[in-house]
């Protein structure tokens, strides 16, 4: 078994070979659980010959891997099946932004986007609301939230951590019990606040309350 988290590319190192001699050519597709993944790989000039398909689509799971060859004009296709299964995890760090509505499963959604360190974002770690980022990302994780207005009540559990990467907006209810970072940015809150979490901003950092609330007391930005 192997395993990796959502969006990282996995290479798969596939070799076709025949009892008969000659010169193989064609291509090598992955199926997960019988569905495509990415695209179909050229195998190598050789002996041996080989291909090396590449994806980030596989879903989170456990799941049966499959290679399929195209076959060319001398040999057939076949099949083979991947010893054990690869497993998917959730990532530990996910980017929402109210522009990726829309945006195709497993596409590159810009080189733009781009979570801290500089690491490259993809639909599988990329969403257009909060609620859907919280969803995607392991319990413990944080979910990067870029400038924009965001018309969803937010649920931050404990352990979890939302940190803002642009001057946001929540039209919603907001109950946090796990932490949400301001940082330098501004978040304005159109609605009910809630929950026993850790609310922090740095000194150029600004919380708007729009609303009464009984937490306000207690989500007071340190």
């Amino acid at each position: 078994d192997t395993s990796v988290s959502a969006a990282d590319l996995v290479t798969f190192t596939t070799e076709v070979s025949s009892s008969t001699p000659g010169t193989i050519t064609g291509t090598v597709q992955i199926k997960s659980d019988g569905n495509n993944v990415g695209s179909p790989g050229p195998l190598s000039a050789g002996p041996p010959f080989k291909a090396f398909p590449a994806t980030r689509c596989i879903t989170v799971g456990t799941h049966t891997i499959t290679a399929v060859y195209s076959g060319d004009s001398n040999y057939a296709t076949s099949t083979g099946t991947m010893l054990g299964s690869q497993s998917v995890v959730k990532p530990s760090k996910v980017l929402v932004d109210d522009s990726f509505a829309g945006s195709a499963d497993c596409a590159d959604v810009g080189t733009t986007a781009l979570l801290d360190a500089g690491e490259p974002i993809f639909a599988r770690n990329a969403f257009a609301t909060v609620t859907d980022g919280q969803v995607g990302v392991t319990p413990t994780g944080i979910v990067y939230v870029n400038a924009g207005t965001y018309a969803e009540n937010v649920s931050v559990p404990a352990g979890q951590t939302l940190e803002l990467q642009g001057d946001v907006v929540i039209n919603g209810d907001l109950a946090l019990n796990g932490t949400l970072n301001v940082g330098t940015h501004t978040l304005t809150l159109n609605g009910a606040v809630s929950g026993t979490g850790t609310l922090t901003s740095a000194a150029a950092g600004t919380v708007n309350y729009n609303q009464s609330s009984d937490g306000q007391d207690v989500l007071a930005a340190n």
